[in-house]
């Protein structure tokens, strides 16, 4: 019997998961014909028939949706996207303002005014369409809106960006201003990347987004008392793009300003099984168990971490629906798996062993303990599949569904 009864996270799928095939430049483009022309309101009813019968216990309350504007909600569309939400018992759990489908300059921190003013009309809309639909939102939190920068790009070398910067701190500002006057009730999570589709997005990384947060919060006058509801949406698959840097460090000194998470990964090149990291572009996989996935679960349990994980991947090249609907339901179970596995009281609490360890200098015994919980996280998590449906029996772990 599986380990993993019921789900002890929430989690929200991305609707720009579920398509034909052909998102990402150089990608086929019908390699799911079944998933072909789906609206936003038939990618719902495919999640909520496919990938939530995959899930353990009950999933009430627990599951929801992200939502881009206006490419996968509007107000056109809003009602249908809410009565398919509350069909499969899903909520939203996370909306964000797709400036990357309509801001080719730069967005919000364009030098173009028409530019920075379309950016500004979307996200208002973006705040606007989420408190409409309150009927949906999660019953025991508030969703998060994101601001992912894929919009803020840089178009040249020079200068200028010590002006962008300004603007986009304004921008931030504004949206904070209009959102607590709208019902300030709504987390921001910033979430960064160094480049997609454009050489340079900013922010770049976390530390860049949690300034840019922090001097928005200042000018628009946000108090302390409200600081817990502005941070980030770190992507973890984001902070894999960029050589030398190590995600769990960076993500450390923000533990506290979380309030929404993306797991994706990139198999962890070189060393991981699949081919992405460092120098390649975003492969944008599900989440894995692997020990930076344990080390991330472990840290944000400790901080109190209590909000949503995201799953805002891309199916791979060649991916049927059936695989899509595998990733979609491993993701899930790669999370919980590094999350029971995170709980000190687990496995004899092997990180005060590993601590003991490095007080040491025993890094190779600190590196082993690591590696056990790894090994045995991962046959809790091809169990978890097995029962699922969406793994077969290892031929050396030893895994009884």
């Amino acid at each position: 019997m599986t380990q993993i009864q019921q789900l002890a996270n929430h989690h929200n799928f991305c609707v720009w998961s579920v398509h034909q095939g052909g998102a990402v430049p150089f990608h086929a483009e019908n390699t799911r014909p079944d998933l072909a022309n789906l609206s936003t309101v038939d990618k719902i009813e495919w999640l909520g028939n496919n990938v939530l019968p995959l899930l353990p216990g009950n999933t009430q309350g627990k599951i929801g949706i992200e939502l881009h504007v206006r490419k996968e909600l509007n107000a056109e569309n809003m009602q249908p996207v809410m009565d398919v939400l509350m069909k499969h018992g899903l909520h939203m759990g996370m909306i964000t303002p797709g400036l990357h489908h309509t801001c080719a300059q730069g967005g919000p921190m364009s030098l173009n005014k028409a530019e920075r003013g379309r950016a500004a009309d979307t996200v208002k809309e973006t705040v606007d369409l989420a408190y409409r639909m309150q009927e949906v939102w999660p019953k025991d939190m508030a969703p998060t809106l994101v601001l992912w920068n894929g919009g803020h790009n840089r178009l040249t070398q020079g200068p200028e960006i010590r002006d962008q910067w300004k603007l986009l701190v304004e921008a931030r500002a504004d949206l904070y201003a209009y959102e607590r006057d709208a019902g300030n009730r709504l987390y921001h999570g910033g979430e960064s990347k160094p480049n997609e589709g454009h050489p340079v997005l900013v922010p770049q990384t976390e530390p860049q987004e949690m300034k840019l947060v922090d001097s928005a919060m200042e000018l628009a006058g946000i108090s302390e008392s409200e600081r817990h509801r502005y941070g980030l949406n770190p992507e973890t698959g984001h902070l894999c793009l960029v050589p030398g840097l190590d995600p769990a460090a960076t993500l450390a000194p923000y533990l506290d300003r979380i309030v929404h998470f993306h797991p994706n990964s990139q198999g962890e090149a070189p060393t991981g099984s699949t081919l992405g990291g460092p120098g390649m572009y975003d492969v944008d996989h599900e989440a894995k168990v692997n020990p930076l996935g344990i080390t991330i679960a472990y840290m944000l349990r400790e901080s109190g971490f209590a909000r949503m994980f995201g799953h805002d991947f891309q199916p791979r090249p060649s991916d049927t629906s059936d695989g899509l609907r595998q990733a979609a339901a491993r993701s899930v179970l790669a999370v919980e798996t590094c999350w029971l596995v995170s709980d000190p009281t687990w496995g004899g609490n092997w990180q005060a062993d590993r601590l003991k360890a490095l007080a040491n200098n025993d890094v190779r015994k600190a590196t082993d303990i690591l590696d056990d919980v790894h090994h045995e996280a991962h046959r809790i998590f091809r169990e978890a599949c097995i029962t699922a449906g969406v793994g077969e029996a290892s031929r050396f772990l030893s895994v009884t569904p």
